[in-house]
């Protein structure tokens, strides 16, 4: 019914698919690039039955943009924006069982990505080769493992062949995060969510009400991979279904079965474990010589027992044989399998879109470039491939993300194993974090002696160095919706009175925004991060105590204090609606995912209000702008410092 509505600048252009939550629907973007649409069904009617059925299935639709929209992942849908579509419908016949009642809806919908081709529609076709299945069965490994990464640990829980779409160029992508949900949340009983799984794939614990973990996705994604490789359910066949394909490699289908066993203690106990059995079982001419049918060699060993030694059939020789067989392997494998050396960076959380994309082609270039690689022990006949791993910070309750500056360097100096981390790399956003990690690491370890000073010779300290480049420059910036920034007198072009100061008297004042011609919009409202462990959090502070104090630089202690201008232009500021969050960045998404009237302004770097304005501006109520304080703002450089001398740090 919603065929031509529009949705900002595109019009929904036809139906690809239905399901219990709702309806999937085709458009384009400016560009032409082919869209799909996700939009929840609206309660069929004001009976209570209806709206409960409505309000867990929007429970699941939020939970499924949450979720998805936590990760970039080339294996995960990317879920583009999501908004409420409003829509008025006229009930042509009220007689009509079931039908929607006439009024106005407000339906939740997101855009994704239109993926047509699925494991679902190619299975029309034909059975799946196992090296293809095998593919397959890698990149949703990846995919599970940046789910099972997370803390705590997200589970899928529908890896059906219709949620598992092949994109172009053999990319794979999972799909549907309608009945993901964290690991440990109890099933409690057999649910309707369960009963829209398919048997197929459905594991035993999801059928009987029992907890759910990593191994719940472990099972599906076997019981995916025999649907592929046999077109039977694993629940109703057993594993020499699998052996009953004349080009089954027996590791796959010992891969296979091992993830789909029915206690969870016999299963594979983690993805990672999977996708190493699925490298190992690519079918080879010499797996299939060791295939060979156990009839068809007894009966050639009955041929040759009339002419072969004695010797031959003495226990003894077949156990030598067999431990020079094994000892020739793991020479082979001791020279042919490089080792690879790991690098690790902290970073934060600014530059993650450029970061991570920069991580990604790095790796994929290591393992094929041998300039890109470090030479090992000299009986080897490859390369060491360099991996670069990123860490993420974990905030209890939130999805792991890059880090807040501040945050990383009190993980790098924490003694408590749990909340210490160990990178290679650091890169916060300002210098003077560098400065501080030199400074305490001087202080707390005695046997590493730092330099205070930058540019010295750092050959006795953890960063040799010193000066550590700067990877890019971001300006600090207000980001304020353009009805508040117009009136601030800071859009379209910064005046004079655009000022942290101005800002400061905003906040302190009773009247609010009334002291602008707008009392409607009550006091100012600014959302910000945790001082001292968010960047741009701590610098706001830093900002408004030196605006206060008329100065540019060589900010003191004794300036910061209560009763200073500066302590009385902090606590003027406090007056306003602060809202505080765990990082800047959430407190930015909390501005853009509200109407207006619940937070004024953010600070943030200027990279996010574009890229904000790129991906949200059809939907945002107003463009949200980036303001610049005339009386100055900072431009932090993300120094890039080796921490070459830590003693977690390798020659390597």
């Amino acid at each position: 019914m919603l065929v031509g509505v529009k949705l900002g600048s595109f019009t929904l252009e036809n139906v690809l698919g239905s399901g219990g939550f709702g309806a999937v629907y085709f458009t384009r973007n400016e560009q032409g690039q082919p869209l799909a649409v996700k939009v929840l069904f609206p309660p069929r009617s004001r009976e209570s039955a209806d709206i409960a059925d409505y309000t867990s299935r929007l429970g699941h639709f939020q939970r499924e943009i949450q979720f998805a929209a936590s990760f970039r992942h080339p294996n995960i849908m990317r879920i583009h924006f999501s908004g409420s579509l409003f829509w008025h419908y006229d009930d042509p016949s009220d007689s009509q069982p079931r039908s929607y009642r006439s009024g106005d809806y407000n339906l939740p919908y997101y855009v994704t990505d239109d993926l047509p081709d699925s494991v679902e529609q190619r299975l029309r076709s034909g059975l799946f080769g196992s090296s293809e299945a095998v593919e397959i069965g890698k990149q949703v490994c990846e995919a599970l493992e940046a789910l099972h990464s997370a803390d705590p640990r997200i589970l899928h829980l529908d890896l059906n062949p219709s949620n598992v779409r092949l994109a172009e160029g053999g990319r794979v992508v999972i799909t549907d995060f309608g009945l993901v949900r964290v690991e440990g949340m109890p099933q409690g009983e057999v649910t309707r969510e369960t009963f829209m799984i398919p048997p197929y794939v459905a594991a035993p614990e999801q059928r009987v009400g029992e907890d759910l973990d990593i191994r719940t996705d472990i099972y599906q994604l076997g019981a995916l991979l025999f649907l592929m490789v046999t077109g039977e359910s694993r629940r109703e066949s057993t594993v020499t279904t699998l052996l009953d394909q004349s080009s089954m490699p027996l590791s796959l289908a010992r891969a296979i079965d091992r993830c789909t066993r029915h206690e969870k203690e016999w299963r594979f106990q983690d993805v990672s474990a999977v996708k190493e059995a699925l490298v190992a079982a690519k079918a080879s001419r010499f797996e299939k010589f060791i295939q060979m049918p156990i009839q068809s060699l007894s009966v050639h060993l009955a041929r040759l027992d009339a002419r072969v030694p004695p010797l031959w059939k003495h226990p003894v020789t077949w156990l030598l044989g067999a431990f020079l067989g094994f000892a020739i392997l793991w020479v082979m494998g001791l020279i042919l399998s490089p080792d690879e050396v790991k690098i690790t960076i902290a970073s934060s959380s600014t530059k993650k879109e450029w970061l991570t994309q920069a991580v990604t082609d790095f790796n994929e270039a290591s393992r094929t470039d041998a300039s890109w690689q470090i030479s090992g022990n000299p009986i080897r006949l490859k390369n060491n491939p360099i991996v670069v791993e990123i860490l993420l910070e974990r905030v209890a309750g939130r999805v792991p993300d890059h880090w807040r500056s501040g945050a990383m360097i009190k993980a790098i100096l924490a003694t408590d194993e749990k909340l210490k981390i160990e990178p290679t790399i650091a890169s916060p956003a300002e210098t003077f974090y560098i400065q501080e990690l030199k400074e305490e690491w001087r202080g707390s370890k005695a046997e590493i002696s730092w330099s205070i000073e930058l540019g010295q010779n750092l050959s006795n300290s953890m960063i040799t160095n010193s000066e550590a480049p700067g990877l890019l420059r971001t300006p600090l910036v207000i980001a304020m919706w353009r009805s508040r920034a117009e009136a601030l007198g800071c859009w379209p072009a910064s005046g004079p009175e655009c000022t942290w100061e101005t800002l400061g008297a905003l906040a302190s004042s009773t009247d609010g925004w009334g002291m602008f011609g707008r009392p409607e919009w009550g006091k100012l409202k600014y959302g910000i991060g945790f001082v001292g462990k968010s960047n741009s959090a701590t610098s706001t502070e830093v900002l408004i105590c030196m605006s206060s104090l008329k100065k540019r630089s060589g900010l003191t202690i004794d300036e910061v204090r209560a009763g200073t201008p500066c302590g009385e232009a902090m606590a003027d500021f406090k007056e306003a609606g602060i809202r505080e969050f765990a990082r800047g960045s959430l407190a930015f998404d909390a501005m853009r995912d509200n109407p207006p009237g619940y937070l004024d302004a953010v600070t943030t770097y200027e990279v996010e209000v574009i890229e904000v304005n790129d991906e949200f501006g059809l939907i945002l109520p107003e463009p949200i702008v980036a303001v610049y304080p005339q009386d100055g703002t900072f431009v932090p450089n993300h120094p890039f410092a080796i921490l070459d001398r830590a003693p977690w740090v390798d020659s390597a």
